[in-house]
């Protein structure tokens, strides 16, 4: 069984982004296609502790944040319509600035795998990177696993 952890799902496309370009305002006419007027609510976090990270800005049930370096969209766990609604704003901002050179995306979430078969445990549990260094005092002490999913684009 398969059990998301609470920390939202990204999408991060990597690039050269221009963050002045990708303001709520031009997403949400641009992208979404919206008709905007005075009353345009969007929900903004700022950054308190790292002065140099971007806001992230939420409407219309995508939540984003746009650096020089990548675009994030915060996925929910629970939402399948802001999940897709994120993705396609995300597919036509790549249409319309195509000319942005683009270096990687992709889908990024934590989860925990429950009632796994024993070989499967011991395929992960037994490799510790340290015990191929040179230094005696080497522990690990974060150790992720990943996968590479390819699929045919069309």
């Amino acid at each position: 069984m398969l059990k998301l952890f609470s920390n939202p799902p990204t999408l991060i496309i990597a690039g050269a982004w221009n963050p002045d370009i990708l303001s709520p305002s031009w997403i949400a006419k641009e992208a979404m296609r919206l008709e905007l007027n005075q009353d345009f609510p969007v929900n903004v976090q700022f950054p308190i502790g790292n002065p140099t990270q971007r806001p992230t800005f939420e409407f219309e049930k995508i939540k984003f944040n746009a650096a020089r370096g990548q675009l994030t969209f915060f996925l929910a766990n629970d939402d399948l319509e802001q999940v897709n609604k994120s993705i396609s704003t995300a597919a036509k901002i790549l249409e319309l600035l195509s000319h942005t050179p683009i270096t990687g995306f992709g889908f990024n979430f934590a989860h925990e795998i429950e009632d796994t078969s024993v070989p499967l445990r011991k395929t992960f549990s037994s490799s510790d990177i340290s015990m191929f260094l040179e230094e005696a005092d080497v522990q690990t002490v974060v150790q992720k696993w990943g996968s590479t999913i390819k699929t045919q684009l069309y």
